[in-house]
């Protein structure tokens, strides 16, 4: 191996450590963690789906999640997304969205589109 590729596969390896390092010291979590986390995520990828194939079709995320019954969900679990405290809110003029919940463990839960879930605190 030449000094080349060592010196590349090492920088590689340090920049892939700093990562893990920079989200362990920031409190962040993978999601799933705990099993209010995965009711959460439960309850949210149907709703992610019908938000996604709304999209789809019209070109913007809808404002409110009832806009979505029945075309693209049957129905919205409002009991057990208030537990949970699951909240929908579109932004960006209707062009991306965020679904926030905070699981029993006092994480927070955010999905974007963008980033996916991400769980941070406690």
């Amino acid at each position: 191996m030449n000094v080349y590729m060592s010196m590349k596969n090492s920088v590689l390896v340090m920049g892939v450590s700093l990562v893990v390092l920079t989200l362990s010291a920031c409190g962040s979590s993978r999601a799933g963690e705990s099993s209010s986390s995965n009711e959460g995520f439960a309850l949210a990828e149907p709703i992610i789906m019908a938000v996604e194939q709304y999209y789809i079709e019209n070109n913007y995320y809808p404002q409110k999640l009832d806009i979505l019954i029945p075309d693209h969900i049957v129905s919205i679990p409002m009991d057990e997304l208030g537990e949970l405290q699951m909240r929908y809110r579109p932004w960006l003029k209707q062009s991306s969205y965020k679904i926030t919940f905070i699981p029993d463990d006092g994480q927070r839960c955010d999905y974007e589109p963008e980033s996916r879930w991400v769980c941070t605190g406690h």
